[in-house]
C-alpha cells in the first residue's frame, strides 16, 4: 500500500517541527506497511468511508483507493476546538 497526499498536504508536513514531523512520518510508514498499532477510527455519518489516524494533537484523515490509501487531509485538533 503507498500513502500519498495533495501538494498542499506535503508543504504542511514540511513546516512542521522536526519532531511532530518525525511522528507523523513514523505513523504513515506504519499505515503503509500494516496500520497495526495506530489510534484509527472509522468515522461516521457524513464522512463514511473516511478513517481518522490520531497522532498526538494531530488527526489525518483519509480514505482507501483501489490500491493505495489516499490521504484527504491534515488537521491539528485541540480536544473541544469541534
Amino acid at each position: 500500500m503507498r500513502v500519498s497526499g495533495s501538494e498542499q498536504v506535503q508543504k504542511w508536513l514540511m513546516g512542521l517541527p522536526p519532531e511532530t514531523k518525525r511522528r507523523v512520518r513514523a505513523a504513515l510508514k506504519t499505515l503503509e506497511a500494516s496500520g497495526r498499532n495506530l489510534d484509527i477510527k472509522a468515522l461516521r455519518r457524513e464522512l463514511e468511508g473516511f478513517y481518522r489516524l490520531r497522532i498526538g494533537d494531530y488527526r489525518i484523515v483519509y480514505q482507501f483507493g483501489n490500491e493505495s490509501n489516499y490521504m484527504f487531509g491534515l488537521c491539528r485538533l485541540a480536544r473541544g476546538d469541534l
